[in-house]
């Protein structure tokens, strides 16, 4: 029997399978609204999931739906949820259990989407005997099974690079700029352009994070006022260096702190008198 007798006969035995890939959406406790809303954006059903606390204090995640070769996106940012009772370290150990349960149903990939990051702040060495908590919680979602992260504005860039696999670091910075564009007196924000832009250029030199916040700001509009704090703890803030403008100003605020302490909106007040 030729070779391309043998190879016909074995695809008449082989049993055929539907390999076409198909998109699930779960959210876990602290995201459960998103979540729903991310589906609706996708035409999808929001994916039946049972999470609940043991009375120890214990996470349990079970999926009601088969998910064998299908590409599940897990919504869960990894914050306090004071609705459901959820902390920030219930959130992470949350979607690390819906990842590993997706792995043990044979998922096709797994895509854990993390809007708020947690532990991105601790993203380096302070001072001596710290963690690097950052990259500790990527280590750990890629030994619960997930393939891929996606975040929005993380603290720093350079956490990207904590995870072996592909993270995809989504900007809200368009749609906040062009939202505010909308409600902010522009003609207010015109102060003295040409010096703002040498002190801002200046100052970005000798700091990075400010050179990146500078390419960053074109979504904005050129004139971007720059405070740098420094922090003694999570809470006690203080600007250690600020490129001034000499004239009234009305200050839009966008930080990835703010929902852990206003420690930086204070600087700003503290810094100018006139801000608002």
């Amino acid at each position: 029997m030729s070779s391309i007798s043998q190879a016909s006969a074995a695809a008449k035995k082989t049993i055929a399978h539907d390999y076409s890939k198909r998109a699930m959406v779960f959210g876990g406790r602290c995201s459960q609204d998103l979540a729903a809303k991310i589906a609706g954006k996708l035409d999808l059903s929001l994916g039946e999931v049972t999470l609940k606390t043991f009375s120890d204090g214990e996470i349990y995640g079970r999926y009601e739906d088969s998910i064998r070769g299908a590409d599940v996106f897990l919504v869960q940012s990894t914050c306090q949820n004071k609705e459901t009772g959820m902390t920030p370290n219930d959130a992470l150990m949350e979607l690390m259990i819906m990842a590993d349960a997706a792995q043990g149903a044979s998922a096709h990939r797994i895509i854990a989407v993390m809007p708020w990051f947690g532990y991105a702040r601790q993203d380096k060495k302070h001072r001596g005997r710290e963690p690097i908590s950052a990259r500790l919680i990527a280590d750990l979602f890629a030994t619960a099974g997930a393939d891929r992260l996606m975040s929005v504005d993380l603290h720093t860039a350079q956490i990207q690079g904590f995870f072996d696999g592909p993270l995809d670091h989504l900007w809200a910075l368009p749609l906040l700029s062009d939202y505010v564009r909308t409600r902010v007196d522009r003609t207010r924000l015109h102060l003295r352009p040409q010096r703002a832009l040498q002190q801002v250029r200046a100052y970005a030199a000798r700091v990075p994070e400010v050179e990146e916040v500078r390419q960053r700001s074109s979504h904005a509009g050129p004139f971007v006022p720059i405070v740098r704090k420094r922090a003694v703890d999570d809470s006690d803030i203080f600007p250690s260096h600020t490129v001034e403008f000499e004239q009234q100003l009305e200050a839009v605020l966008l930080s990835d702190t703010a929902v852990v302490h206003l420690g930086g909106v204070q600087a700003l007040r503290e810094t100018d008198p006139f801000a608002r």
